[in-house]
Formats: structure tokens, C-alpha cells, sequence
């Protein structure tokens, strides 16, 4: 009877084992395609071109709601309301979002990602009839998150962390990790990005600068927290709006090319803006200015 139990044992964690690896191959080519369209669009942080893509975008998003949303709240409410997620309308969200980043928009990459592979999780799910719907769809997340953060353990507890919260379990943390170091390995072997930033400093700490990063923590959180407001004040304003959603990206995407006119370095993601920011010294008042438009420009 022991070697049944082991056995059958076996036989679960190779299960896993095989479906945590092709949700993480999924995820990993999802930060692969996200990163080849912003890096290599004809028409980058073009202002000229950002209410066009917006528009765009916004059509296909009356027609597929799915696409609506940051991608990770659409997960989400497909695991807390019972929905199904479609993998063909994940890889859409990509692609999307890849171009309206590559314009000068702020989608963000990590939700995109996240829908996408957690939608193929949701498929696999479906397609296995497995019983653990909700540690696939943590799993789905992980994979996305490895690849766009390059960061594999730590997004394998955000994962857990994300749908679990208080209710965070270890025993479920083997499948994350798994599709999280697969996302990480293949986004790392066709791109050659090993780190978000690849920045090297040689820094003496202080006992003092623990009470600088002490004043920092207190500062990103104040700023995360104006952030959010304003995000979700913005989004609800434009959900009242009485038009089609492509009407309102439109709206959008006009303030949008408004503000990267006076203030180009909030369009896009502003990964290389932070890496200028470890070598180069901007002037106070620009980075407030950029702080605003940064805030602004997002939702």
C-alpha cells in the first residue's frame, strides 16, 4: 500500500511538474513577444501616433471585454467569478498592449503577461479537467510574472500572495516556482536579458542611509497611495462616460500625447529614465514634473 501512495505521488508531482513547465514556456514567450514589439516597433514613443493605437485598441476591446483592464484584474475576476479565460484573447491582450507601450503609452507589461499565461493555464485546466483550478490560475500568473520581472522565486510568492493573500500556503509554492524559473529561463535564453537592470555600482552603505531608505519607504508609499487614488478616480470617471470604450481610449490617448509633448520621458515604461537615474543627476523640478505626468499618463 506504501508503494501505491508513493507511486501515485510520483506520478501527481511529474503531472505538475510537466503542466508548471508548459505555463511557464507560455508565460516566458509572452515577455519574449511584449518585449520584440516595443523594443523593435517602427515608431517608437511616436505622439502623433499614440491616439490612432489607442482607438485601435479601444475598438477591440468593445467587441472583446476580456481586453478591458490591466490584466491582472481580469484574472482575477475570472477565478472569483467563475469565468472562463480564453488563450487566443490573452495572446490579443499582448500584442495590444505591446503596441500601445510602444507608441508611449503606460499599459504596463506585467498585466498583459499575466492574463496571457494564466488564460492558457485556465485552457489546460479545461483541456485536463484538472481540480485545482485555482493553483493552475496561481501558476498561470507565475509564469507570466518570471519572465517580466526576471526575478523567478520572488514572483512566485507574489503569485500565491496575489490570489491567497492571508491565506498564503507553502505546499502550493512548488508550481509557481517552477513556471516562474521556466518563464525566466526562456525569456533569458532568446532575449540575453539576465536582470530588469543590468547596472552595476559599487556603494558603501552607511549607518546613516538606513535612515534615508527609512524616509524613501515612507515617500513610495505615500506616492503608490496617491497613485492608486488617482488611477482609480480617473478610470471610474471614464467608465461613466456615456461612449464606446474606443471613444474614450481616444479621449485618452489624446491627453496622453499631450502630456509627452511638454514631458517626453513619461511616455513609455520609463525602465530607461530609472536607469539614467543611477548615473545621471536631473534636475529636482524636472523629476517632479515627471513624477506627475508619470501618474497622470497611466490610468
Amino acid at each position: 500500500m506504501d508503494i501505491v501512495n508513493a507511486l501515485n505521488k510520483l506520478i501527481e508531482m511529474i503531472k505538475w511538474t510537466g503542466i508548471a513547465s508548459l505555463i511557464g514556456i507560455v508565460g516566458g514567450l509572452s515577455s519574449v513577444i511584449m518585449a520584440i514589439i516595443i523594443e523593435y516597433f517602427p515608431e517608437k514613443h511616436n505622439i502623433l501616433l499614440i491616439p490612432i493605437v489607442f482607438f485601435i485598441a479601444g475598438l477591440f476591446v468593445d467587441y472583446i471585454h476580456e481586453l478591458k483592464g490591466s490584466g491582472i484584474d481580469r484574472v482575477l475576476r475570472a477565478l472569483n467569478v467563475n469565468e472562463r479565460l480564453t488563450w487566443i484573447n490573452g495572446l490579443l491582450k499582448v500584442l495590444l498592449a505591446g503596441t500601445v507601450i510602444a507608441v508611449g503609452g503606460s499599459a504596463g507589461k506585467v498585466g498583459p503577461c499575466v492574463q496571457s499565461s494564466a488564460s492558457f493555464a485556465d485552457e489546460l485546466y479545461r483541456l485536463l479537467k484538472l481540480k485545482n483550478r485555482k493553483l493552475v490560475i496561481i501558476t498561470g500568473i507565475a509564469g507570466g510574472l518570471g519572465g517580466t520581472f526576471s526575478a523567478p522565486l520572488g514572483t512566485a510568492i507574489l503569485a500565491c500572495e496575489i490570489i491567497e493573500r492571508e491565506n498564503f500556503s507553502y505546499i502550493n509554492l512548488l508550481p509557481p516556482i517552477i513556471a516562474s524559473v521556466v518563464g525566466y529561463i526562456i525569456f533569458y535564453l532568446i532575449t540575453g536579458k539576465k536582470h530588469l537592470f543590468n547596472i552595476y555600482l559599487s556603494y558603501t552603505v552607511s549607518s546613516f542611509d538606513f535612515i534615508l531608505f527609512l524616509i524613501a519607504a515612507f515617500f513610495c508609499s505615500a506616492i503608490s497611495y496617491c497613485y492608486i487614488k488617482t488611477y482609480r478616480k480617473i478610470a471610474t470617471s471614464f467608465d461613466n462616460l456615456k461612449f464606446p470604450y474606443c471613444i474614450k481610449t481616444l479621449i485618452g490617448g489624446i491627453l496622453v500625447a499631450v502630456i509627452g509633448y511638454f514631458i517626453p520621458e513619461v511616455l513609455g515604461l520609463g525602465l530607461e529614465l530609472t536607469k539614467d537615474l543611477f548615473v545621471i543627476k536631473f534636475p529636482l523640478e524636472l523629476l517632479i514634473l515627471i513624477l506627475i505626468g508619470k501618474i497622470l499618463k497611466h490610468p
